[in-house]
């Protein structure tokens, strides 16, 4: 295999469909792991659970492994997810955080990325926009110019975040809902499938 080739491979802890087929799009080797013994990835093959993978890097030295949390139910399970990534591998220097973008996504190049970032299918990203480390857009979910998604942040299917947004550490979108402009969301705050929001932030109230 090339050194090409071994740059392609990726670890996807956590089987997520939309982030695989995305990885197998763009020519990249994707071994799933999944502790549910039940799950299959795209190629059909049952997935192997975290341990082996996380065995698999520590015993390779000679070999270099990009990891992804395809983790993305919800924030707390996802940061949940990337701690024991960290955890299990702390010491080890093979293997570095990759970032997902979708060639079917709209995204602005001067788009800020930080680790373990995910962009998917029919997703758009506008101009200036941040996206701080773990940060995920689903497929089909829109962030328009200058706004901030914090870290483990979720923007589902569907959901829109209008201009100079900020959504703040924890916090997710749901599918179909609308942040208005220079809107604010969390830490740690849920914007439920449909609702308009300009501001829904535990310490101060809700305000939809």
């Amino acid at each position: 295999m090339s050194t090409k080739d071994q740059l392609r491979r990726v670890i996807l802890f956590g089987s997520n469909l939309e982030v695989e087929d995305v990885l197998l799009q763009q020519g990249s080797y994707v071994d799933v792991y999944d502790d549910d013994h039940t799950t299959l990835a795209l190629s059909g093959q049952p997935c192997c659970n975290w341990n082996e993978a996380f065995n698999m890097i520590r015993y390779n030295v000679d070999k270099h492994y990009t990891v992804l949390c395809g983790v993305c139910s919800t924030p707390k399970k996802r940061k949940s997810a990337v701690k024991r990534i960290i955890s299990q591998l702390n010491g080890c220097a093979n293997w570095a955080w990759g970032m997902v973008e979708s060639a079917k996504a709209c995204v602005s190049p001067d788009l800020v990325w930080t680790q373990g970032n995910m962009v998917l299918d029919l997703a758009y990203v506008g101009p200036r926009v941040k996206l701080e480390p773990f940060s995920v857009i689903l497929p089909g979910g829109k962030v328009y110019h200058e706004c901030t998604l914090g870290k483990y942040s979720i923007i589902v299917g569907g959901a829109t975040v209008l201009g100079k947004a900020r959504i703040e550490d924890m916090s997710r979108v749901c599918g179909n809902a609308t942040i208005l402009p220079l809107g604010k969301v969390g830490p740690g705050a849920t914007v439920g499938a449909g609702t308009t929001v300009k501001r829904l932030c535990l310490e101060d109230g809700d305000d939809t």
